[in-house]
Parts: C-alpha cells; structure tokens; sequence
C-alpha cells in the first residue's frame, strides 16, 4: 500500500472501503491487515478518514483506510487500519483513536512533523 500522503493528498489513498480485505489484498498492499474467520464485515464509514491515533502518550495523524467488524460471542469489536504521513501502518481498535476533519489543527500539527 502506497502511504506517503499530506494534508493535501491523503483522499488519493487507497482504500478497503465496503469490503473485507482478503489474503490477496494484504499481499498486494492494497490492505493493511486481514482476518480470517466467517463472521467479519465491514463498517460502514466513509473511508479515508483523517484520525489521531493515541499510542501511550504519544499521538500520530494518521488517515483511516479499513474498518472491520468481527462478530465475537461477547459482542461486536470494530479494527481499523491506518497509514501515517511517513508510510507506516497501524492496526487499532476504534476506542484508540479520535476520527477528525482534515481541517483539524491538531491532525494538521500531527501531520505536518510527520513531513
């Protein structure tokens, strides 16, 4: 998966959006991460979108690209995978992060030490 973007470019990313990522599409970059098992889906939102990922107490903007909801005996768990302004991929639950506008002082601060 190509993941250089800036605060300009960062819709040009690829996305997973309105499907499960398979084996193939991990391999081929075009995903971040893949789950095996029968009952995964994806959640509905509009992807990419610009987050702050909260890593201990350091943050990083980062533009979601996959979202993914496994269905567990004990409820739903939703997964994330993101792309940071230098390229590197995350894997979080939704809980880790704040989703933002790209208009976001902060996600743009965030971004802008990342270039």
């Amino acid at each position: 998966m190509t993941g250089h973007w800036t605060p300009e470019t960062w819709r040009d990313l690829t996305t997973m959006n309105g499907k499960v990522a398979v084996e193939s599409d991990f391999i081929r970059g075009t995903a971040v991460f893949y789950q095996q098992g029968p009952i995964v889906e994806p959640v509905e939102m509009s992807l990419p979108q610009p987050a702050i990922l909260t890593l201990d107490k350091n943050r990083v903007a980062v533009v979601v690209v996959q979202a993914e909801r496994t269905r567990k005996p004990d409820g739903p768990f939703v997964t994330l995978g993101a792309v940071s302004a230098t390229g590197e991929h995350f894997v979080f639950c939704l809980d880790e992060c704040c989703l933002v506008e790209d208009t976001d002082p902060t996600w743009l601060a965030l971004a802008g030490k990342c270039l």
